[in-house]
């Protein structure tokens, strides 16, 4: 169903982006669109980053994209590693597990989906333009209210961090790197 809705966005993406109700729907369904969809909608904004940016519903939508992007391209790896970690958990008492219990159902899908090597890298090559163009504008977004937020969110999914947020709009973050 979400591939629908942002299917029937095709040709329209920026006024979809740019609208307070279409972008708030549209930054909620991009966790949960399959990979040929979220290729095609995110290279269609990519030529218009500096819209993006600027505009105070765009940038949501360019965070979603840019939190899917992460947890796609870290997935395969986050699976292996925790296959690995599961080996070593059993040989740990009890009260030592670590509890992944508040993991949202998006994050938890998109580490979970099948995904082709092809899209793995669309994904990093994605988290790697965003953030280049962020970092190479830094003095022109670092003060504006819009942007700061996309920066932050920059540096975290290339440190391996995570934030969602919940029901109630409080932010908890996830550590996606092994330690």
């Amino acid at each position: 169903m979400a591939d629908n809705v942002i299917e029937s966005s095709f040709d329209k993406e920026l006024s979809f982006c740019t609208h307070a109700v279409a972008s708030k729907t549209i930054e909620k369904l991009i966790p949960h669109s399959s990979p040929e969809v979220f290729e095609k909608f995110t290279s269609a904004l990519l030529p218009n980053l500096r819209l993006l940016v600027n505009d105070s519903f765009a940038s949501f939508v360019l965070e979603s994209c840019l939190q899917v992007a992460t947890l796609r391209a870290l997935s395969a790896k986050i699976d292996a590693s925790l296959k690995a970690d599961d080996d070593d958990e059993e040989a740990e008492p009890a009260s030592k597990k670590k509890k992944f219990s508040k993991v949202s159902s998006c994050v938890d899908y998109n580490l979970k989906i099948d995904i082709k090597l092809s899209h793995k890298t669309f994904c990093q090559e994605l988290v790697v333009k965003i953030t280049r163009f962020l970092m190479n504008n830094l003095e022109d977004y670092l003060l504006e209210s819009r942007a700061n937020h996309l920066i932050r969110n920059c540096l975290l999914c290339l440190s391996g961090i995570l934030r969602q947020k919940n029901h109630y709009q409080k932010v908890e973050p996830i550590n996606l790197k092994k330690k």
